[in-house]
């Protein structure tokens, strides 16, 4: 005969605005209409690349921080440096300034680009376990650099 002790209660879990899929869903959602308009405009909206590009140069700066210069053996080995590339940090220079563009900025985008795509395509594959929830983010990442390597593209094919 079987007899039960504890019996837990079903718990619905109410739905929250602030939740990451939500948060980043939404993020995602405005990132891809903004970068659809750019598209059809055939130029940038300098603002959200900087800010976007300069909030991962910052992660990744702090991660690569944390992985070489303490002790933090958490830290070390992080593949979220994969989407948050300390490099990102220098571009803001470069994306805010009008006009010219150094040469090497449109190769820089086709790395970042092919970077943000193999990421996503072996996510689950990593030893790391990576949180779900910045898939939306790595997608806006991969969108943003492949506009700017393509408009850099346009731009010096022109000339």
């Amino acid at each position: 005969r079987k007899i039960v002790v504890f019996e837990p209660a079903i718990e619905k879990i109410p739905f929250q605005w602030f939740h990451p899929w939500v948060v980043f869903g939404l993020l995602l959602l405005a990132g891809a209409w903004i970068t659809h308009r750019d598209w059809r405009r055939a130029k940038t909206s300098a603002w959200l690349d900087a800010s976007l590009f300069f909030v991962c140069g910052v992660i990744g700066l702090l991660l690569l921080l944390l992985w070489t210069a303490t002790d933090h053996k958490a830290a070390a080995k992080n593949f979220n440096l994969l989407w948050a590339l300390p490099t990102h940090f220098i571009l803001i220079f470069f994306l805010l300034k009008k006009g010219w563009k150094p040469k090497w900025l449109k190769n820089y985008f086709l790395v970042t680009t092919l970077i943000y795509a193999l990421l996503l395509g072996f996510w689950f594959l990593l030893p790391q376990a990576l949180s779900v929830y910045l898939i939306p983010f790595v997608c806006l990442l991969l969108m943003r650099s492949a506009l700017n390597f393509l408009l850099l593209k346009r731009v010096s094919s022109a000339s």
